[in-house]
């Protein structure tokens, strides 16, 4: 991936930003903090199917992320959450204000992206605070203090700049975090791996498999390739300069499976399309509620794009 496709890609994080602020301001779902990371758009640029998709995407993986951190593996059990590519995601803000927040939370991201969200963070002090860098930011590694760098490291929150491309660097910059190889963790990519070559994605998901000894994987991602909409998809995407680079290679659910099954996720990895997820994951009276808030039309259309998307844990 060349500088001007990573560039790119980076630009996606506005567009789900801007998409996220403007389906809260709608009403789809409650986010406070959502607003400190993107101005309220004129108008709706999105559209309701658009709307419903994200409504669907945060629904699923916020849920996965919160079962993670509830679930009993007894009181005394700390955990952790990794989230690549995480762009101006405010889950670790939210997860702060439910009480369910993990041991350690690290945000990686290229360095653009974290030097844009650090300087948010720094600049309005309810962030700052509620993410303790007004009570204890520490020095990291050699670089010195960290208000002096682009990242942001306090006690249990770290936001680090890598490519995740370059496994040595990433090792490293975990490291640094204080994170723990041995008790579980939870990796998320939302639209990431996908952006990567094969050889990129594959050697990620096998280093972690191997390095963490309990670990999930919680990727969403595009699938169907091949049919009409999914070559439609793939041409639009590139037009921006947004290659799906590893979608050929694991177009299916089935091939999702067994990629991180080969990769040292052998037991209990699961897949979904984005409509069995609806059907079978999402609050029934919730999903009944977000319907009434939008007009939708084109339920066929909707069904159709919702199939070329899936989450796999």
């Amino acid at each position: 991936m060349d500088a001007s496709s990573d560039e790119e890609v980076q630009k996606t994080n506005d567009d789900a930003t801007i998409c996220k602020r403007t389906i809260v301001d709608i009403g789809y779902y409650t986010d406070p903090y959502i607003g400190f990371f993107a101005d309220r758009p004129k108008g709706h640029p999105t559209t309701p199917m658009t709307h419903r998709g994200y409504y669907t995407r945060v629904k699923c993986i916020h849920g996965l992320v919160r079962r993670f951190l509830s679930q009993d593996l007894g009181s005394d059990v700390p955990r952790q959450v990794v989230a690549l590519g995480a762009g101006f995601d405010t889950l670790p803000l939210l997860l702060k204000d439910e009480g369910i927040y993990p041991k350690l939370y690290v945000e990686v991201d290229f360095e653009n992206v974290v030097r844009k969200k650090s300087a948010l963070i720094r600049k309005h002090p309810l962030l700052s605070e509620r993410l303790g860098l007004q009570t204890a930011e520490h020095t990291v590694g050699e670089k010195g203090s960290a208000a002096d760098s682009v990242e942001i490291h306090t006690a249990d929150y770290h936001l680090v700049a890598a490519d995740l491309r370059k496994l040595v660097e990433l090792e490293s910059k975990l490291k640094q975090t204080g994170i723990d190889f041995r008790i579980p963790t939870l990796f998320l990519s939302e639209c990431v791996l996908i952006y990567m070559e094969p050889e990129f994605s594959d050697a990620l998901i096998s280093w972690v498999g191997s390095q963490f000894s309990m670990v999930v994987f919680v990727t969403y991602e595009q699938i169907l390739p091949n049919d009409p909409y999914g070559e439609v998809m793939l041409r639009n995407l590139a037009a921006r300069g947004c290659s799906l680079r590893s979608i050929k290679a694991y177009p299916t659910k089935e091939a999702q499976i067994a990629r991180y099954r080969s990769s040292g996720f052998e037991q209990a990895v699961q897949v979904f399309d984005m409509n069995e997820i609806t059907d079978r994951f999402l609050d029934v009276t919730d999903f009944r509620r977000i319907q009434r808030l939008e007009w939708l039309d084109e339920i066929e259309e909707w069904l159709m794009i919702q199939a070329h998307y899936c989450v796999v844990w």
